[in-house]
């Protein structure tokens, strides 16, 4: 029991130290970017303007996958500290034609459950 502690302890130690690191990324880059696969994948990014100022949020998700057709919901978040967030979260969901050769073709907006 005590090694699993230790190992958590060190664990989250490791995270902690590795913050500064992903904001000063974040800092020089303006945005860190991850893709874990063709239709999911996640960016934050720097949030400045005259209004605002903070870091937002994308996530893409694989919502539905059919023979020849993917939807992705996409849900865009801000954290700010200066200025007003209200209204600027989003949520939406494209769907995409997958033909077997060639660039995906968007064929519209899905429907979210």
């Amino acid at each position: 029991m005590r090694r699993i502690i230790i190992t958590l302890a060190l664990v989250l130690w490791i995270v902690i130290l590795s913050l500064p690191l992903l904001a000063l990324l974040l800092a020089t880059r303006g945005q860190l970017q991850w893709q874990r696969s063709e239709f999911s994948g996640d960016r934050v990014w720097l949030l400045s303007n005259s209004k605002q100022a903070g870091v937002a949020w994308e996530a893409r998700r694989l919502t539905a996958q059919a023979p020849g057709r993917a939807c992705v919901t996409t849900r865009v978040s801000f954290f700010v500290w200066r200025g007003l967030a209200d209204g600027l979260n989003a949520e939406y969901c494209d769907c995409y034609e997958l033909p077997a050769a060639g660039p995906l073709v968007a064929t519209g907006a899905c429907v979210l459950p």
